[in-house]
């Protein structure tokens, strides 16, 4: 595993920075880019189409948090300046971009399987990395102050999940904080229809060994990591769908994530026949008052 230079300096690790050819690595099915990446089992595209999405989703998030962006507590910290913060599956790069401007002083690194930050539009506290983390994050041991992972219970298998908390802690300093969130999607509040789809999609993910519902159980592999405080802090909060101007947007990005998706089950449909088929869900979501469940620990890296 080959890792970076050791340096304190925000220009040394902003500066280690991959741009790859826009087509390598690529696939592209119905008009779609997806990543044809040995070894990863991301399901979605990572198109522009995919970049909105990602985008209305940290939106949606962010409002049902509170407009918390994070809850470690290292507001002053940041504020104050020297920090070295990473996101890991950054994705379109909205945490780092939103926090880069709020704490100007504070440097901001991304890693991710694919490339969706422009280059343009990054501050110059905001770094990127292009990387399959699997293979290990390109960090020396005790880098950053703050690591912040999101969304990547469909990135990860269940096997997988206990290397990648490995190393997100290695490359935590001590003392410093780790803070995942991740959503439960076996909401059971939901009509016929919906529990159709919750059933294939459910068979899909699990053939990759992915497991949608094991959000609460990363508290566990926290638990038992030897290099982190038993004092773990878990918040729980509910995201409808379809009801509300919120609820409203949460179903657009759960009905695209849908479509995004590769599942035989729905690519059988024609597009009038997707949209009826969602519009019944979206009833049956509103009757049922569905909702998803989103789930945020933050932990500190004990000091040795």
């Amino acid at each position: 595993m080959k890792y970076l230079n050791k340096s304190s300096s925000n220009e040394s690790l902003i500066s280690h920075q991959k741009e790859q050819p826009i087509l390598e690595n690529h696939i592209f099915i119905r008009g779609r880019r997806f990543l044809n990446i040995e070894g990863s089992n991301y399901p979605f595209p990572d198109d522009t189409i995919e970049i909105n999405r990602l985008k209305l989703e940290y939106c949606i998030s962010k409002y049902a948090w509170q407009e918390n962006i994070f809850y470690s507590p290292l507001e002053n910290e940041l504020a104050n300046g020297g920090l070295q913060v990473l996101d890991v599956g950054c994705g379109c790069g909205c945490f780092l971009l939103d926090l880069a401007q709020e704490y100007k002083k504070a440097t901001f690194i991304g890693v991710d399987i694919a490339n969706m930050i422009s280059k343009e539009k990054r501050p110059s506290n905001v770094g990127f990395i292009q990387c399959n983390v699997l293979e290990g994050l390109p960090f020396p041991d005790n880098t950053f102050d703050f690591v912040f992972q999101s969304n990547m219970i469909a990135a990860f298998t269940e096997r997988q999940w206990p290397l990648i908390i490995d190393e997100i802690v290695r490359v935590t300093k001590p003392g410093g904080w780790i803070e995942l969130e991740e959503k439960y999607y076996p909401f059971e509040e939901c009509g016929p229809t919906t529990l159709e789809l919750r059933t294939e999609v459910f068979e899909f993910t699990r053939s990759k060994g992915l497991n949608l519902a094991m959000a609460p159980n990363i508290h566990k592999f926290l638990e038992s990591h030897d290099k982190l405080s038993k004092n773990i802090c878990t918040g729980v909060t509910n995201m409808d769908l379809g009801r509300n101007t919120l609820g409203e947007l949460a179903f657009k990005s759960f009905k695209e994530m849908h479509f995004a998706m590769r599942i035989p089950f729905l690519e059988r449909f024609s597009d009038i026949e997707f949209e009826e088929y969602f519009n019944i869900i979206h009833q049956e979501c509103e009757i049922n008052q569905t909702n998803i469940k989103m789930f945020k620990y933050f932990v500190q890296k004990n000091i040795e």
